[in-house]
């Protein structure tokens, strides 16, 4: 998981109109998410989503697959995948500040 931490200016995108996702997690509880960014990592497509209601807890990446005309959110069980994405992102938040 990925906290949601970066100066919000005019051109971050957080007051863009919001994209919101129902996300089950691993205990099998509902959560109401907002897509906050997308990423690219090795060819694959990963989103950054926070809980709607509580936008100051650790958000969540996931994996987007495409399915048909539909995009799935996909959790990433494999370790070695995990460690890349986290990496990715969290070079993508440094360029970013």
């Amino acid at each position: 998981m990925s906290e949601h931490n970066h100066e919000h200016g005019a051109d971050c995108g957080c007051g863009d109109e919001e994209i919101a996702f129902s996300y089950v997690d691993e205990a099998g509880v509902e959560h109401e998410m907002i897509l906050i960014e997308t990423f690219e990592n090795e060819g694959q497509s990963y989103a950054v989503l926070i809980e709607k209601n509580d936008p100051d807890a650790e958000g969540v990446i996931v994996r987007l697959e495409e399915q048909g005309q539909e995009v799935v959110l996909s959790s990433i069980d494999d370790n070695d995948e995990w460690d890349k994405v986290i990496k990715a992102y969290e070079k993508l938040v440094a360029e970013q500040e």
